[in-house]
């Protein structure tokens, strides 16, 4: 298993580090923050990283955080649902203030997404516990396929020490880009998931320079002829005319870009 924290604005995979088979990623991933800037940064992260002790840190180095709370802290995440009723839901968005929406249209699907953020935690007993604990956030999902008529519905929970509801919500939609803009192009358009390379050194060394390579494409993805071209069409492209592309890529940046991008 590897560990990726992932820079979600600008499309980066800050660190790599693969996970010791004595241990698991939350250690790992505590230590690789201790040593980060977190300055006006914003860590999200799914329930497993949901851990006191990783907020704590993620707040000695000035940052903010939104976490997911599932079933690994049940009593947690049953208190939490619960304070969403149907009447606090709808005060929240009357109110307008902490209830934010959004609506996207694709591929025979509208997707609905309605954020609420409770800032009135002062029934939990725990909240200082939670270091800079502030809200709440109730995220709901519907999809509805404009060809079958189905409709499907979701209720994710999160804990935050934001005090906005939009950021909240650009946190957690930003949270899966890690999935779809990096873990999706590695297993697709790299095969990584085909890989059957067995030293484990080996294996982290080929997945590095895969994510070196992303990067790189990524940087040179809007300098291409053909406008919104894939990358693995840009691998091929890259593959067939290695010196004029690579030639594009070093006569377009600067060292200063070319170094942030690996």
């Amino acid at each position: 298993q590897t560990l990726h924290i992932y820079d979600a604005s600008n499309g980066i995979c800050l660190f790599s580090q693969p996970i010791d088979a004595k241990t698991n990623e939350i250690p790992t991933a505590q230590e690789i923050l201790k040593n980060m800037q977190l300055k006006d940064a914003i860590v999200s992260f799914d329930a497993l990283h949901t851990q006191k002790k990783t907020i704590e840190i993620i707040t000695e180095q000035k940052g903010d955080y939104v976490g997911a709370l599932k079933g690994n802290h049940e009593i947690f995440a049953s208190e939490v649902a619960d304070c969403f009723t149907e009447e606090h839901l709808k005060k929240i968005k009357e109110e307008g203030i902490n209830h934010y929406k959004s609506l996207d249209k694709a591929h025979s699907q509208i997707e609905t997404r309605c954020f609420y953020l409770s800032t009135s935690i002062g029934w939990f007993a725990d909240k200082n516990v939670w270091k800079k604990l502030k809200g709440f956030v109730c995220y709901e999902k519907t999809v509805y396929n404009t060809i079958t008529g189905k409709e499907t519905k979701e209720t994710r929970y999160y804990i935050t020490s934001l005090n906005d509801v939009e950021l909240c919500a650009e946190a957690i939609r930003g949270h899966w880009s890690v999935e779809n803009q990096l873990h999706w192009h590695l297993d697709a358009n790299f095969n990584e998931d085909d890989n059957t390379t067995t030293d484990k050194n080996a294996f982290n060394n080929l997945s590095m320079l895969n994510k070196l390579s992303l990067s790189l494409l990524k940087l040179a993805q809007p300098l291409m002829k053909k406008k919104n071209i894939s990358i693995r069409l840009m691998r091929k492209c890259f593959g067939w005319d290695t010196e004029d592309h690579v030639a594009m890529i070093l006569n377009t940046f600067d060292d200063e870009t070319l170094c942030h991008a690996l």
